[in-house]
């Protein structure tokens, strides 16, 4: 178990972490997360902010910063990876904060023998997340991409691309997890007249199981037969996930199932 201080935050950073002096916001390229840092709050709060998104992006030039921190605010994942090394080098690092969920680009190892919290904002993206799902299924159910592509090359087959094109109405859709994103995505296929179903270890509340006209399913293998659509929308933590979800389960899936 690693002993390590780690909280959520729902907004921007406490004051009381705003009395540090040095603050790095590590963010993509071409691909700022607005309000992430205010533009005037480092000025108020007497503090100095290094953006080194493209420093990372040039083979990590950022060695030399890395020593004044005292908050490290990333991305998950690219560009900026924190390392046991990097750690180890910012002496005065108190903080690292995701700027979203997840913190598995983060020596969690590390970070607890430095005496470092780690703290990210949970549910800052589960909207986006469950927006992302419906769109895959949609792009996935009416054969978007083939069309999107004779668009652009002049291309005009409308049978090529009707014959695997179908409506979502009608059609059983079924989420593997009901927690944030699952309930969010199973409200937003409701207007689509589906067949919801869902899978998870617990029910959600009957009052909101009732609204969304979802039902829920105890066993994976008995829900899979019965969709044309299967949603994951969480990663559990057993092997049989991990290592054999796709292939194993997906010989339970209908033929003409689809998989976003």
């Amino acid at each position: 178990m690693i002993n390590l201080p780690c909280f959520n935050l729902s907004g921007t950073l406490s004051h009381s972490v705003a009395n540090l002096g040095s603050l790095v916001d590590i963010r993509l390229e071409g691909n700022h997360i607005n309000g992430v840092v205010p533009s005037n709050w480092t000025s108020l709060m007497n503090m100095k902010l290094f953006d080194l998104s493209r420093a990372f992006l040039t083979k990590f030039k950022t060695q030399t910063t890395i020593p004044d921190l005292h908050v490290l605010i990333s991305t998950p994942f690219h560009p900026a990876y924190v390392t046991a090394e990097r750690i180890k080098k910012a002496k005065n690092l108190e903080l690292l904060l995701t700027a979203g969920i997840g913190s598995d680009h983060i020596d969690l190892n590390a970070a607890a023998a430095a005496g470092l919290t780690v703290a990210e904002v949970t549910g800052s993206n589960t909207i986006s997340v469950a927006e992302d799902e419906l769109m895959r299924i949609l792009i996935m159910v009416r054969n978007f991409v083939p069309g999107y592509h004779q668009s652009i090359t002049g291309e005009w087959d409308v049978a090529g691309i009707a014959h695997r094109a179908y409506d979502l109405e009608g059609k059983t859709i079924g989420t593997v997890g009901a927690g944030r994103i699952g309930k969010l995505l199973l409200q937003r296929l409701k207007p689509f007249n589906c067949n919801l179903l869902y899978h998870d270890r617990l029910k959600m509340e009957p009052e909101l199981e009732k609204e969304i006209g979802a039902k829920f399913e105890e066993d994976l293998d008995t829900m899979l037969p019965k969709c044309d659509v299967i949603a994951p929308t969480k990663l559990p933590d057993t092997e049989r996930w991990l290592e054999g979800f796709a292939t194993l389960d997906r010989r339970l899936l209908p033929p003409e199932s689809h998989w976003p």
